[in-house]
């Protein structure tokens, strides 16, 4: 399972994103990880989403490109998620 987004970068300019890759219900998440489509990016965490204690069946992964390495190109972050059937 992937997800994807795709921002448009600024010179000078600091963007922050993110993107979560769901497993599909019936399905458990063992793994994950992340990968930008250009050396502009960097990803600042990739790991299950965690919210209030709860640990879900998502990836959760967010980059950052920084004023000083936009460049003004479309700047794509791919969260991907290993599943497998529901224990």
């Amino acid at each position: 399972m992937t997800a994807s987004e795709t921002l448009g970068t600024q010179p000078g300019v600091t963007t922050q994103f993110d993107a979560d890759a769901r497993c599909p219900a019936g399905k458990t998440l063992i793994g994950g990880g992340a990968s930008t489509s250009s050396q502009e990016a960097y990803i600042t965490t990739s790991s299950p989403l965690v919210l209030g204690g709860t640990t879900y069946d998502t990836w959760d992964a967010h980059a950052v490109v920084r004023a000083d390495t936009a460049q003004g190109d479309d700047v794509t972050l791919i969260s991907f998620a290993y599943r497998v059937n529901a224990f």
